[in-house]
């Protein structure tokens, strides 16, 4: 993985991202893309950083609408 390369070749980890998840109507060009017939969608955009705090990553992703669930598990301190 490219977790595992950073680390033993450059010595670079991975300690933290930050994430944004919305919902967005997809473009024409990207519901053709994609082949939606919906066009409603979750985008979420991550950036990792090292432990440097130096960005090392920017994804983005595209899902479904009608096909996507966010599933937390969320405990008491």
């Amino acid at each position: 993985s490219l977790t595992s390369v950073l680390k033993s070749r450059y010595g670079i980890r991975i300690t933290r991202a930050e994430q944004a998840i919305s919902a967005m109507v997809a473009s024409d060009a990207l519901s053709e893309l994609l082949h939606l017939s919906n066009p409603a969608l979750i985008h979420i955009e991550r950036i990792t950083y090292s432990q440097m705090n130096i960005p090392i990553s920017f994804q983005r992703f595209y899902y479904r609408a009608d096909r996507y669930v966010l599933r937390q598990e969320l405990r008491a301190p």
